[in-house]
């Protein structure tokens, strides 16, 4: 009995030392493979959107370029700046925005972009236009100076402040034309943020 016990203990220790030889090189193996599953895994799902940069509802001077207010430091440079001045205070549905008297054709800039390390970047805009609606188009440069000469999105903006949002903007956009087309009258400017992953 003693011997069969003896011998048992000697086959464990054999299997055993065979195991731990080999345990290591593929562990080595194996570790890679489960780190890149697991980067697939968090690319698949996707990462939480951050803002890339924005601006809070505020009095502007026509033609004058505002930094942002909060910006990841890639996008500490991008700029808005609007054709037309925005300089009284919003109240009641359209607190926190500002709103002046609109010319037919002007435009609202956002310049200076680097978004070449974001995906799935959109574009949240809050606007309204009183009396009369009008259209929002929304046209991108990637070389910061000559704009797409096809809209990338157009919004019908009405007499209630709606927060628009426009998808689908590349990473190598580095400005966003978002020309007011309508008859002339107020137009109320509010937060402007820009997401990305």
């Amino acid at each position: 009995m003693k011997n069969i016990n003896l011998l048992s203990n000697q086959t464990k220790t054999s299997v055993s030392r065979r195991i731990d030889s080999v345990s290591l090189p593929s562990r080595c193996r194996v570790m890679p493979i489960i780190l890149l599953c697991l980067a697939f895994s968090l690319h698949a799902w996707g990462a939480d959107p951050v803002t890339i940069a924005s601006w809070s509802g505020d009095s502007r001077t026509a033609e004058q370029a505002y930094a942002p207010t909060s910006s990841q430091t890639d996008n500490s440079g991008a700029r808005l700046m609007s054709e037309c001045g925005l300089t009284t205070a919003g109240a009641g549905a359209c607190d926190g925005s500002y709103y002046g008297t609109w010319t037919n054709g002007k435009c609202i800039y956002i310049t200076g972009l680097a978004l070449s390390s974001y995906t799935d970047i959109s574009l949240d805009i809050s606007l309204r236009r009183r009396y009369t609606p009008c259209s929002a188009t929304f046209y991108v440069s990637t070389n910061g100076s000559t704009y797409s000469s096809s809209a990338l999105d157009t919004k019908s903006v009405t007499n209630s402040c709606v927060n628009y949002s426009v998808s689908s903007i590349g990473s190598s956009v580095q400005a966003i034309k978002i020309v007011i087309d309508g008859a002339s009258g107020n137009l109320w400017l509010g937060d402007v943020t820009l997401t990305g992953t």
